[in-house]
């Protein structure tokens, strides 16, 4: 398959196609689509002190 023109075009093409899709998470949404909005839980009012380091050039939060 992998010797004639069109085998080869073929399999390129399901390549890309796959490495498009999981790049852009399809297959997350599909497997997981009932199972994310139940464990997801939203946090609102917490304080966040943000942490500037001029000699690191980081900015982290504490």
């Amino acid at each position: 398959m992998l010797e004639s023109k069109w085998g080869l075009r073929f399999v390129a093409l399901a390549l890309a196609l796959f490495m498009f899709l999981s790049v852009n998470n399809v297959f997350d949404e599909l497997l997981n689509a009932d199972s994310d909005t139940a464990d997801m839980e939203i946090i609102e009012d917490v304080p966040v002190e943000i942490l500037y380091e001029e000699e690191d050039l980081r900015v982290r939060c504490a």
